[in-house]
């Protein structure tokens, strides 16, 4: 069994085809096959998104190693970050652990955040 979770599609957008890829990164330790796998998508020269729960804080560039490294390894890849606001909001804490990198920011005309009432389910 591979360490993440991942699926994906291609469709046509603008005559265009775009491999979108939903992931779940749950531990760290698995990260070199997610990096692994990005590669081969940066090879193929083919637009794609990548989007998911990644479990590694982006607010936290500045002071993990693990967040750093995480951005690092997707920028090598022309990969960048559409959302730069938190997704989980506490009454004590904020985490932007889900994102959706693109790597062809020309094509982007508009993201953020949706923000909703709805409880997570845990």
């Amino acid at each position: 069994m591979k360490p993440f979770s991942r699926c994906g599609s291609r469709f046509l957008l603008s005559k265009r085809k775009v491999l979108f890829a939903a992931s779940y990164t749950g531990s760290i330790i698995h990260l070199q096959y997610f990096y692994e796998t990005i590669e081969k998508f940066t090879s193929s020269g083919k637009q794609f998104v990548i989007m998911g729960d990644f479990n590694i804080d982006l607010l936290k560039c500045d002071s993990s190693s693990y967040s750093q490294e995480f951005m690092s390894s997707l920028q090598s890849c022309y990969l960048i970050p559409t959302i730069d606001k938190p997704t989980r909001v506490r009454s004590s804490s904020a985490t932007l652990i889900d994102n959706i990198f693109i790597n062809n920011p020309d094509q982007v005309v508009t993201c953020g955040n949706v923000v909703s009432d709805t409880t997570e389910i845990t």
